[in-house]
C-alpha cells in the first residue's frame, strides 16, 4: 500500500485492563508507537473454532452500516482476528472495535485498518452521480461521470436533448465544479 493519505500515529499510549460489560471478557488497548497499526487485545473466556469466529465476525460486520465490508480483510487463526484494508475515516475504525468488543470467543485481535481519505475528486464524482439516479433512476448505469479538480466530464448516451441537458445542470450545482464537459450522445433509437 501506499504511504498517500493513510494515518500514521505518534505516541503511545496504554488503558489498563477493564472488564467489559457485555461479556467476562477483559480487554487492553495498545497503539503501537509509530506504527500506523492500532493493536487490541482481548482476552477471551470462551473458545470457538476459528471458522465460526469469522463467520460470526463478518456478520457482525455486514449489519453495522458504517463498515464497508468489502474493504476489509479478516484472518482467524487460534482466535486470533487480523484485521486489513483501508477505511475512509476514524469512525469506521471505531465501528469495528466497538463491533469485536461485543463478540465472545475472541483471543486477541490486530488491527492494521489504514485511513485512507476519499480524494475530494471521489466526493464530487459520488455525488452527481447520486443526483443523476435520483432524477432519471433508468440512466443511472448509462451515465458515466469523471471529476478532475473543478472539471466534470459526462458520457453515456440518452434519448432526447432535454436529459442530456438536465444531466448537465445536475453536473453544474455540484459544489466546486467549475466546468462541465458534457459530452453525452443522442440516441432516438434508445429505449428506456
Amino acid at each position: 500500500m501506499k504511504n498517500n493519505g493513510q494515518l500514521n500515529l505518534n505516541g503511545s499510549q496504554n488503558i489498563t485492563w477493564k472488564n467489559l460489560p457485555f461479556t467476562t471478557e477483559v480487554a487492553q488497548k495498545t497503539i503501537v508507537q509509530n506504527s500506523g497499526k492500532i493493536v487490541d487485545s482481548f482476552s477471551a473466556a470462551i473458545t470457538k473454532s476459528d471458522d465460526i469466529l469469522a463467520n460470526e465476525v463478518l456478520r457482525a460486520l455486514k449489519l453495522n452500516h458504517w463498515i464497508p465490508d468489502a474493504l476489509l480483510n479478516l484472518e482467524v487463526k487460534n482466535g486470533w482476528i487480523t484485521l486489513k484494508g483501508e477505511l475512509s475515516c476514524n469512525c469506521q475504525v471505531e465501528a469495528t472495535q466497538k463491533v469485536l468488543e461485543g463478540i465472545s470467543g475472541i483471543a486477541d485481535v490486530t488491527n492494521c485498518i489504514t485511513i485512507k481519505l476519499k480524494s475530494n475528486d471521489e466526493i464530487q464524482r459520488s455525488y452527481i452521480e447520486k443526483a443523476i439516479a435520483t432524477a432519471f433512476s433508468q440512466l443511472h448505469n448509462a451515465i458515466k461521470v469523471k471529476v478532475t479538480e473543478t472539471a466534470a466530464t459526462l458520457t453515456g448516451t440518452v434519448s432526447s436533448w432535454n436529459q442530456k441537458e438536465e444531466i448537465g445542470r445536475i453536473a453544474w450545482n455540484t459544489e466546486g465544479i467549475w466546468i462541465v464537459k458534457n459530452e453525452i450522445q443522442i440516441s432516438t433509437n434508445q429505449i428506456f
